[in-house]
């Protein structure tokens, strides 16, 4: 006769012990947003390095980590922490701007640009990342993004009314507004005719 006891067989071990850890990690999780979004960081700070120490390794807990270092003073810091997140996700698009921010916070211009380009790689529709690049672009940048201001607006008219596109088209002069405006109104009588 068997009783109800805790199970002998290694495998079954093992599956419930991920399935508590992982329980564990969410529990973790709730708590550090939750004293993150309260503004207590140390808190925040300690649940999340807790989740790291168990093992779950994923590219949210390294950027809200950066954020708090960000808050409390500690760029460098948060710069290591936005670059784990980057390891674990190269594509994540919040983690590149992140990144390029911090960059430009220490003055390391080159840098911020490297990562708000490889943003704009990402999400090349973005104006949040083209109004960013204009506070670290290169004067041999300008024919690239103004080849790219023209071609968000072939594909989207509608983005003229993005107030980062619009912070961006201003960036790049006056002259070229005129021309991205006239190339809108000639889109829009090709489109009528």
């Amino acid at each position: 006769m068997t009783g109800f006891g805790p199970s002998k067989n290694p495998e079954a071990q093992k599956s419930a012990l991920k399935r508590q850890v992982r329980i564990d990690v969410d529990l973790l999780f709730q708590e550090a947003l939750r004293h993150q979004h309260n503004g207590h960081l140390l808190s925040a700070e300690t649940a999340y390095e807790k989740i790291i120490k168990s093992g779950y390794l994923h590219s949210v807990v390294f950027l809200n980590l950066a954020d708090i270092c960000q808050e409390t003073g500690r760029l460098r810091k948060a710069i290591s922490r936005c670059k784990q997140a980057v390891s674990l996700s190269p594509d994540l698009f919040d983690a590149r701007m992140k990144l390029g921010a911090l960059y430009k916070d220490i003055g390391d211009l080159d840098q911020s640009r490297n990562e708000i380009m490889r943003a704009l790689s990402l999400e090349p529709n973005s104006p949040c990342a083209l109004l960013n690049i204009m506070s670290v672009y290169r004067l041999n940048d300008i024919p690239g993004l103004k080849s790219h201001a023209f071609g968000l607006i072939s594909r989207n008219s509608d983005i003229i009314y993005d107030l980062n596109f619009v912070e961006f088209l201003s960036s790049l002069g006056a002259g070229f507004c005129e021309d991205v405006l006239q190339s809108l109104d000639d889109s829009v009588a090709s489109r009528e005719a």
